[in-house]
């Protein structure tokens, strides 16, 4: 199962730059399907992210919602469209921005837990 932290932390030693993981807040079982669409979401970040020397993955539990977010440091060339990964996140009651800068792109989901997700 995808919500599995393990198979995170996998994905992440496997993504081929390196990856910071930081997860915070108080750790809890998920949905099956918020598991393994944070696993989706953080999958194609780093799979746009190939380019970069590094990314980081923040992973945040806060009441009613998991936030994802996933930073790289590639110049903010992510060509990538993440309108599959947005229309899933909303279909969860959720949402996802992906955002291009001059130091990287940024990626960042929310999913609801239980009730009303939190804005980004």
């Amino acid at each position: 199962m995808a919500s599995d932290m393990g198979e995170i932390k996998r994905l992440v030693g496997e993504a081929g730059i390196p990856v910071a993981l930081d997860t915070s807040g108080e750790p809890r079982h998920l949905p099956e399907i918020v598991g393994d669409s944070a696993y989706r979401v953080i999958r194609a970040a780093l799979d746009a992210a190939v380019s970069a020397s590094e990314a980081s993955v923040a992973i945040e539990y806060v009441p009613g919602a998991l936030v994802i977010q996933v930073d790289d440091d590639g110049g903010g060339r992510c060509s990538r469209d993440f309108a599959e990964l947005r229309e899933l996140a909303a279909a969860l009651g959720g949402g996802l921005r992906a955002t291009a800068g001059p130091d990287g792109f940024r990626v960042r989901a929310w999913l609801p837990t239980e009730g009303q997700p939190p804005s980004p």
